[in-house]
């Protein structure tokens, strides 16, 4: 009895601290997204998915498994981002290894597609959106951002940038930890497709792959320091162990003078982007609107597996949703933060 009120002692005060909703979720083994419906967690956990409900965080339904039948994802062991769920108004569109998967949104079994190539389909209209890469005339390597028909052929390319990593070429050794599947960021929103660009923008295309807009993230960067540097080199020495990457990264990699823009979050139209500012525990937040007009900044709960890699997060109805391994208890844990 003394053990169950010193727990329930320790989860008051780390919410209190926090200032998060904690729910303990002990089926979790190694999640490495979250995505948030109207009233389901969708979370995936190697080559499983978890369906749990928002009331009351209980765990509704569990699909799912490795491998290469239906029913089954195929995923690279590797990979840090293993399955990708998008949510649409009428089913679940669920990303593996060279195939895209359609379930009910209770988590039932519809019909699959082998789409033969390596992407992150999202569905927008009638299309897709996903990526692919490219080989300049000068070597230099391109990461692309694609428009696919119903078909799952290609229709055009809707924008480009530098791969992460450059064979022949000085590289950003930030872009090479922050840990994004592909390195390519892009979200669908509606019947809009939002794609990080280069130069801490965000690009603007409607469902036909036009361009609208470039949203220019003009808030204060924080200056990168060389303590900052040597976190960062140590964190690359444990995410590569080949000795090709080690010495490319050493040779080859360059630091910019300032932390670029993270990942982005697209909800309830808004764009939610964590900074790598931290203060009491928490986490800087910078708020858009789908226009481009900044909204707020908030310090809000938020943890980083490394300097540049955040555990698995997302945003929906204005809370932050964030899954935290907690080291004493040895389990995951769901934070829910309001946004103020």
């Amino acid at each position: 009895m003394k053990k169950l009120y010193a727990i329930l002692i320790l989860l008051l005060f780390q919410g209190l601290i926090w200032g998060a909703e904690i729910i303990p979720l002990t089926e979790l083994i190694s999640p490495d997204s979250i995505t948030v419906d109207k009233g389901q967690v969708y979370i995936t956990d190697r080559a499983n998915i978890l369906i749990y409900s928002i009331k009351d965080f209980k765990l509704k339904k569990k699909f799912g498994r490795a491998g290469e039948g239906p029913k089954e994802f195929k995923v690279h062991p590797g990979a840090v981002k293993k399955l990708d769920v998008t949510v649409t108004p009428g089913y679940l569109l669920v990303n593996s290894q060279g195939r895209i998967s359609y379930f009910s949104k209770s988590g039932e079994y519809i019909k699959e597609r082998n789409i033969g190539f390596r992407s992150t389909l999202k569905p927008v209209g009638k299309n897709f959106v996903g990526y692919s890469q490219d080989t300049g005339a000068d070597k230099t390597l391109y990461l692309t951002i694609n428009l696919y028909g119903p078909d799952i052929k290609f229709v055009k390319e809707i924008y480009r940038k530098e791969y992460y990593v450059q064979p022949t070429k000085k590289f950003n050794r930030i872009s090479l930890g922050m840990g994004n599947k592909g390195r390519a960021v892009y979200d669908v929103h509606g019947d809009r497709i939002f794609v990080q660009g280069e130069k801490d923008d965000i690009h603007v295309f409607d469902k036909e792959g036009r361009k609208q807009l470039v949203i220019n993230l003009d808030y204060k960067k924080m200056q990168m320091s060389e303590s900052h540097k040597k976190t960062i080199m140590a964190d690359l020495h444990t995410l590569f162990t080949g000795d090709f990457m080690r010495n490319l990264i050493k040779k080859s990699g360059y630091f910019p003078e300032y932390f670029p823009a993270r990942a982005f979050v697209v909800a309830d139209n808004k764009i939610y982007i964590p900074t790598y500012k931290k203060k009491a525990g928490k986490n800087e937040f910078v708020v858009y609107d789908t226009a481009g007009k900044l909204l707020a900044k908030t310090f809000l709960p938020f943890k980083d597996q490394t300097l540049l890699m955040p555990y698995p997060w997302t945003v929906s109805s204005s809370k932050v949703y964030q899954l935290f391994d907690n080291e004493e208890s040895e389990e995951w844990e769901l934070h829910v933060s309001e946004i103020n």
